[in-house]
């Protein structure tokens, strides 16, 4: 799920910057709409991960490891942010937008080359 959420938003980013472009007077609508459908990929991606966590958490912990996790998120997207704001105004939106499309297709089938096993987790 989290591997096929990453790269339908990927694709979906790369019909937003490269496609969408070119639809004249329906642009703000179909934008829209992928928009919706990158809400629905965010989705698929956030409600797995946050699920495994508080599975992998023990009771007792897991206000800490959320604050945690919250604080970090919050922290580790501020160069990114600056990073990613400068080049779009060095080189356009357009191609932020194709660069994270490209890197969120490759890391959805980069995901997909192997399985994962969680270790710590005795669920039969």
């Amino acid at each position: 799920l989290i591997s096929f959420g990453t790269i339908l938003g990927g694709t979906l980013l790369l019909i937003l910057a490269l496609l969408i472009p070119h639809f004249g007077q329906l642009r703000i609508i179909s934008t829209m709409m992928v928009a919706a459908f990158l809400g629905a990929c965010f989705v698929s991606l956030i409600i797995p991960i946050q699920t495994l966590i508080q599975e992998s958490t023990p009771a007792d912990f897991r206000g800490r490891v959320f604050g945690l996790l919250s604080f970090g998120v919050t922290v580790a997207t501020v160069l990114p942010v600056l990073i990613a704001a400068t080049v779009a105004d060095i080189l356009g939106t357009n191609f932020m937008i194709t660069f994270i499309g490209v890197m969120s297709l490759a890391l959805g089938f980069y995901s997909l080359r192997e399985h994962y096993e969680i270790y710590g987790n005795n669920r039969t």
